[in-house]
């Protein structure tokens, strides 16, 4: 195995962990969200941070340039596009977790990570599962040009067709997220709108 092969592999690992992390907090953030109509600021928060992550993984890998590197591009836009779908899917699964249940783990003595552990995670565990499949799938996309060329290490025809030398720099980098943030804020309202009705039990 080549040692860019094995670096790539190493930044999509790094990347996939740290952003199930972040979408575990999405699903806790969406669900008392959900429960209270309350958190919006802490749901804000974890797609903001979905949106920025990328970089940390690209810049133990590459450095702060992403040119050549397509296990920095698939990154980029696997995790903008993977975080548009997980904001819908959370929104819709969420629904299924009456606060009951949170009212009977905070009786129990559940602070919020005991909340999350036995009231939200195993509503949505499938679906982080699935978005994991989501991940890997956006982010390895790459490999298949390196592991196809002959001696599999031939990574940069698949994208040679990009050059965006505007992006040369960690100031680019943290612009293009925040501009890919917003888009996905505005899934989010979208998705609130529709797909989260607050259900906030009668006092």
């Amino acid at each position: 195995m080549s040692e860019a092969l094995m670096i790539s592999l190493i930044v999509v690992s790094i990347n996939l962990g740290g952003m199930l992390v972040i979408y575990s907090l999405l699903a806790f953030c969406l669900a008392r969200l959900h429960w209270r109509d309350r958190g919006i600021i802490a749901v804000l928060a974890t797609i903001t941070a979905a949106g920025l992550f990328w970089i940390v993984p690209t810049r133990i890998g590459f450095g702060y340039s992403i040119i050549g590197t397509p296990a920095a591009y698939s990154l980029c836009f696997g995790n903008w596009l993977v975080s548009a779908f997980a904001v819908v899917l959370f929104c819709q699964t969420v629904k299924g977790i009456p606060r009951q249940l949170e009212d009977m783990a905070r009786v129990d003595g559940c602070d919020w990570l005991g909340t999350y552990w036995h009231v939200v995670l195993p509503v949505v565990r499938r679906e982080i599962g699935f978005i994991a499949s989501l991940i890997v799938m956006a982010t390895a996309l790459p490999f298949w040009a390196g592991l196809t060329a002959p001696g599999g290490t031939d990574f940069r025809p698949f994208f040679e067709f990009v050059r965006l030398p505007a992006y040369d720099s960690f100031a680019s980098m943290l612009a293009v997220s925040v501009i890919t943030s917003l888009l996905v804020i505005a899934i989010f309202f979208f998705a609130r709108r529709y797909l989260l009705p607050n259900r906030r039990l009668p006092s």
